[in-house]
């Protein structure tokens, strides 16, 4: 099944309709290398390039009443780079997660497979810094960047604790999108990490919009910018509360207002 990854292009993955972009094909041998000659329709699933006529489609894909299409596919695998299992993100907007069903083809669940951390190999390989996102695009977007990142299927609130293993003497960052599902995404594995890893940071980003993640900072920020605010960042002691209250015992996150913990 063809999504727009598997033929060179890349979408902006949270936005529908119409999108212009360089193109896989030509822009890297043209003058103005950022051109956005090529139009997506990513509702339609239909691409056309008005510089080297590179064009086509892909299919969709239906389930239940609804009928989407997939834009990305997020391979899991072991720590010998085995696939055991892909995170499918479609349009509108929703995750599935599919394993191979031994006969080219796939099941629709999890179901005895074993989960791991994104990009599992790579951050095995690696001595540098781990940041861990609430999703997979957040950890493409920092690989392009050359830093080590990984996540979770399944978005936030889905972390496992066996996942901490690989975490062992390591120094983490934590970076959270700007909403309480993401504040208790990082309280769950800051407090889970500690006496496994061996610092913990957690970055928030309040500059945004509410649900801002990474990619978003990225986009209005240069990745000098972004390690000043990761090393300008204190290393947590413990406490997730205790670590976002100032030294009256006030909360300093306008989101828990909101809604309790």
């Amino acid at each position: 099944m063809k999504t727009f990854a598997d033929v060179g292009i890349h979408i902006d993955e949270g936005k529908g309709g119409n999108q212009k972009i360089p193109c896989p094909k030509c822009s890297s041998s043209r003058k103005n290398k950022v051109d956005p000659c090529l139009s997506v329709n990513v509702n339609e699933g239909l691409y056309k390039c008005h510089h080297c006529d590179f064009k086509g489609s892909i299919k969709s894909y239906s389930y239940g009443n609804r009928k989407s299409k997939i834009i990305a596919t997020y391979d899991y695998k072991d720590e010998s780079g085995n696939l055991l299992y892909q995170s499918v993100r479609f349009i509108p907007k929703s995750f599935r997660q599919r394993r191979p069903d031994g006969m080219g083809g796939w099941t629709w669940n999890l179901k005895g497979v074993q989960q791991t951390p994104y990009r599992l190999s790579e951050l095995i390989a690696s001595t540098d810094s781990v940041y861990i996102v609430g999703g997979e695009k957040d950890v493409e977007s920092l690989v392009k960047l050359g830093l080590t990142a990984t996540t979770n299927s399944g978005g936030e609130g889905n972390w496992k604790q066996e996942f901490n293993k690989y975490l062992g003497g390591r120094n983490v960052v934590i970076l959270e999108d700007n909403d309480l599902k993401g504040q208790k995404h990082g309280q769950t594995i800051s407090e889970g990490l500690m006496g496994i890893a061996k610092t913990i940071k957690i970055v928030r980003f309040p500059e945004l919009q509410k649900g801002g993640d990474v990619s978003d900072y990225l986009t209005i920020h240069n990745i000098e910018e972004f390690i000043k605010l990761v090393e300008e960042t204190s290393i947590f002691q413990g406490s997730y509360k205790e670590h976002f209250c100032d030294v009256t015992g006030n909360a300093l996150n306008i989101l828990a207002h909101t809604e309790s913990w």
